[in-house]
């Protein structure tokens, strides 16, 4: 799989905002790459729905951590 749900840690560069923890969809092929905002699941069925965040839970207990720092 090119890629997987990661939790980030979102911190303020300047420590203007309060670090905040969020999970986006993260490209591990080539150049790494994730969403820009934090993303919630969504599904085009009631079974899919189920299924995304026990997927979103498994990455996250499974991947380390990655910091961002935003402006």
């Amino acid at each position: 799989m090119n890629w997987h749900y990661r939790i980030f840690k979102v911190v303020s560069k300047n420590k203007k905002h309060q670090p905040y923890f969020c999970i986006k969809e993260y490209y591990a092929k080539g150049d790494y790459k994730w969403t820009k905002d934090p993303i919630a699941p969504m599904a085009e069925s009631k079974e899919e729905l189920i299924e995304t965040p026990e997927l979103m839970l498994k990455d996250a207990r499974h991947y380390n951590v990655k910091v961002e720092r935003v402006a």
